[in-house]
């Protein structure tokens, strides 16, 4: 709907195909989050066709190594989400191999997810040396993942047997994130393994909603499995029962993603079919910055257009220049604040 609703030459035709493919995969409709990234992939390639009716700003951006990074990222996390894991991996790693130099955080995020997918497979030796990679780069300094590297971490610790490292981990990741079902899910995992079942039952206590994904689900199915063993053995029968109902319907019971008819993300694609086509965002950010430029324009062309103005107009020009000078860095900083931040961490698993 989005690429029949968006001329070929719409100029945020990447940005919303990116985005839509993974709200969709946020909401559990993972073959339609895949079908729309490939399409925004296929934008890339038609970038290159000398038909293609985008504009030239457009055709360079969609031709950039940036670019294809970003849908090879979107196309693994949807992988992920889907549990997909060995695509994922091979998506995150076309990532890694692309020409040209991704900043810091990226370079950061894009080994989390190989080390991510790699515990999921099963590879620890392989996600072990991501881990240390991600150590290296990152050093001492914090970084705007961090806490998805401390969950990964703490993953592979649990799975490597290194419980009480994997505990000091996921700790960590409970005070930056918050009461995170799959955090706390790790955290009774592994205090069940140390022989702390309190500890574990007070974990799951905590979780007030299961987590949507099915693995999850298995897998906090499975740990109530074992408690509710413990709970038998130590004669309270009722406790037992009560916990493996809970587990058959974790195993029975996956979330069902939302009716397209039901679903927010979709209202700006509908309304678009109904007859209003995709302009553009009219952001405070896009209202600014093309007042910014209007200015500069025409302050330009009353500078180098020779006009004969009397002194006051000069100094009024002269004024007027400065200001825009100085303007320009709280600009920048207003324009590519927190808020690009966390829209780019949706990419990290």
């Amino acid at each position: 709907m989005a690429d029949e609703s968006t001329g070929a030459d719409h100029r945020a035709k990447p940005a919303i195909l990116i985005d839509l493919g993974l709200s969709l995969a946020s909401a559990g409709r993972y073959e339609e989050a895949e079908s729309v990234l490939a399409r925004a992939s296929e934008l890339y390639v038609e970038s290159a066709h000398p038909d293609f009716h985008g504009g030239a700003i457009q055709r360079w951006y969609m031709r950039t190594p940036k670019y294809k990074r970003r849908t090879a990222n979107a196309r693994g996390y949807v992988a992920m989400r889907a549990e997909r894991f060995e695509d994922a991996r091979t998506w995150y790693e076309a990532v890694r191999a692309m020409p040209g130099t991704p900043r810091r955080n990226d370079r950061l995020a894009n080994l989390n997810n190989l080390a991510a997918a790699s515990v999921q497979l099963g590879d620890l030796n392989g996600a072990e040396r991501y881990v240390d990679e991600v150590q290296e780069l990152a050093g001492e300094n914090s970084w705007s993942g961090q806490d998805y590297f401390l969950g990964t971490r703490g993953d592979l610790r649990l799975a490597q047997g290194r419980l009480k490292e994997a505990r000091a981990d996921l700790t960590k990741v409970l005070t930056l994130r918050g009461p995170d079902p799959r955090t706390l899910l790790c955290l009774a995992e592994a205090a069940y393994k140390e022989g702390s079942s309190e500890d574990a039952i007070g974990y799951l206590n905590r979780i007030k909603t299961p987590p949507p994904e099915p693995e999850w689900r298995r897998r906090l199915a499975d740990t109530l499995e074992s408690l509710a063993e413990l709970d038998e053995r130590a004669g309270h029968a009722e406790a037992a029962q009560k916990r493996r109902a809970e587990a058959n319907t974790l195993r029975t019971e996956v979330p069902h993603p939302h009716e397209a008819s039901a679903d927010p993300l979709l209202a700006p694609v509908r309304s678009a079919l109904a007859g209003r086509r995709f302009r553009g965002l009219s952001t405070p950010r896009s209202v600014a910055l093309g007042l910014y430029l209007l200015a500069c324009l025409s302050l330009g062309i009353l500078i180098l257009g020779g006009f004969d103005v009397p002194p006051p107009a000069v100094l009024a020009e002269a004024a007027l220049l400065v200001l825009l000078c100085a303007a320009s860095l709280p600009l920048l900083r207003w324009l590519l604040g927190p808020e690009a931040v966390r829209a780019n961490e949706q990419l990290q698993t």
